[in-house]
């Protein structure tokens, strides 16, 4: 039977007892890809929900998925902004040790900015709203 008809099942209340635990193994082998396996996931969690769901406690659990996940990623990101500013200084120490080899301050400043710029465009970051400075009838100023 389908992974679809086994969650219409489910939500439904029909499901059989084997039924029941092909889709649970179905479910927890892969990480979930769409709303339908976050639910069941979430539901799930809550064994002593034997007579029926509650509507709160599951969007709470939800709510806490995301949340983690979210945080994962921002940890994720922290480390490869942290690695990447260990591999350029120990770059820069092992590749310029003297000064012949240094790089002017322009050039440093050109490194750093393009390193930051690089985990910025990681992170996808939301482009800031234009402010308006000055509107009426005919023009319009604003500001991006």
């Amino acid at each position: 039977m389908k992974k679809e008809q086994l969650l219409d099942k489910y939500y439904s209340g029909e499901i059989e007892t084997p039924e029941f635990e092909i889709l649970r193994e179905e479910m927890s082998s892969t990480p979930p890809k769409d709303a339908d396996e976050l639910l069941f996931n979430a539901i799930n969690q809550h064994r002593h929900l034997q007579g029926g769901i509650n509507e709160q406690e599951l969007i709470t659990s939800i709510e806490t998925i995301q949340f983690r996940e979210k945080r994962h990623k921002r940890i994720r990101l922290l480390r490869y902004a942290a690695s990447l500013l260990v591999l350029l200084t120990v770059g820069t120490l092992i590749f310029n040790p003297g000064s012949k080899n240094q790089l002017s301050t322009d050039e440093q400043f050109d490194i750093i900015a393009s390193s930051l710029l690089q985990v910025s465009q990681e992170m996808e970051l939301p482009e800031p709203a234009p402010q308006i400075l000055y509107e009426d009838d005919n023009i319009v100023i604003y500001v991006e």
